[in-house]
């Protein structure tokens, strides 16, 4: 693909499927003000692929205004179910609650006990492994550099840059993290793919002038990313033929 050299992964819904986790985290952030979350695990992490509710602040705000029809988003198609989710983000909310939901979010999410809920993808390392040996790779991922070491610490040895939360002051989908990563692999955007599974990292690499490969099972899915505009979208086992047939 444009002759790359480099490729930046983000991780999570490529890596690692954390939908079981945030759900847990989400759950209990929800409980902790009096609320059924009503929305399953894979409901939320499909919500959560969207562009605008793909952070935990947007997304808790959208439930608090309206639960059922955020629980209908994943059945609409992209673009409808975006546009619902902005209007969503319109009606006023209790800013005390959303912040309390969150900080209880954030503080199980991190907990060691949410640990054994997180999956790293099977053939993860295969495919890292396998790719290291003709690219440069990278991260650059909203996730806390303790965060990735707690799930995909293995991994990171093969990776020549990581960019994580604290390192951004812009998150996905400003491109600020992926031009980071970009400077530091010294490539330019011509030389570089970014793989990523939410619409924000489809915007965020768009936005830098990078290539982008969705993966197809991870929060947006593979129906909302062709919708949103990405052509190029596989499984992460896929990655490497793919990558050989574009060249």
């Amino acid at each position: 693909m444009r002759g790359s050299k480099s490729i930046i992964f983000d991780v999570g819904g490529v890596f690692r499927d954390s939908r079981e986790a945030i759900h847990t985290a989400m759950k209990a952030g929800f409980e902790e003000e009096g609320y059924n979350l009503t929305l399953n695990a894979d409901e939320v992490w499909r919500v959560r692929g969207l562009l605008s509710l793909n952070g935990s602040k947007p997304f808790i705000h959208a439930c608090l205004a309206d639960m059922e029809s955020c629980k209908e988003l994943p059945s609409l198609p992209y673009r409808e179910a975006e546009e619902k989710g902005k209007r969503l983000l319109q009606r006023p909310v209790d800013e005390g609650k959303v912040k309390r939901i969150r900080a209880k979010y954030k503080e199980v999410f991190s907990s060691d006990e949410v640990r054994a809920l997180i999956k790293l993808h099977p053939k993860a390392k295969e495919v890292v492994k396998a790719l290291k040996e003709e690219y440069n790779l990278a991260i650059v991922s909203n996730a806390s550099h303790k965060s990735l070491e707690r799930d995909i610490g293995d991994l990171l040895q093969f990776f020549n840059v990581v960019i994580a939360d604290e390192d951004m002051e812009k998150k996905k989908p400003d491109p600020e993290g992926l031009l980071m990563a970009l400077e530091k692999l010294n490539a330019t955007p011509q030389q570089a793919i970014y793989v990523g599974d939410a619409i924000s990292d489809y915007i965020a690499a768009k936005r830098a002038g990078t290539d982008f490969i969705g993966i197809k099972d991870g929060m947006a899915g593979e129906r909302w990313l062709r919708e949103a505009g990405c052509d190029k979208v596989v499984g992460l086992e896929g990655l490497k033929d793919l990558l050989g047939n574009s060249s």
